[in-house]
């Protein structure tokens, strides 16, 4: 899993995607309908909305992601393998990968304590 702290400017670069943007428009987020669209408020949790939380294995093949070593902020993870690139909510952007990181069910019972599953 990964867990990153957004800064106030990412989430409002990632608020401001576009779905006509994207490759995948669909969230998968386990929280939500597989129909859920991919708006970052919707790979997020309300109230959270600095806290992104996805599975860190491409979905092209599986590799392990590396943080991006970046050309522009709005990258924030590509894989060493094949060079998929995702953004600072997990959506795929460029590559062979085809569909966005994973949401996995997650809450925050304080405000200092994540929970995962």
């Amino acid at each position: 899993m990964f867990v990153r702290h957004r800064t106030p400017e990412e989430v409002e670069e990632a608020r401001a995607t576009t779905l006509a943007d994207l490759p995948d428009q669909l969230a998968r987020n386990a929280m939500l309908p597989q129909t859920a669209l991919a708006f970052d408020s919707n790979r997020t949790k309300e109230g959270h909305e600095q806290w992104l939380v996805v599975t860190g294995l491409c979905t092209h093949l599986g590799c392990v992601l590396s943080g991006a070593p970046t050309a522009t902020s709005s990258e924030a993870w590509f894989c060493p393998c094949h060079a998929a690139r995702f953004d600072v909510s997990g959506r795929v952007r460029a590559g062979p990968a085809r569909t966005n990181l994973q949401v996995p069910r997650h809450q925050f019972p304080r405000w200092d304590k994540l929970k995962i599953g």
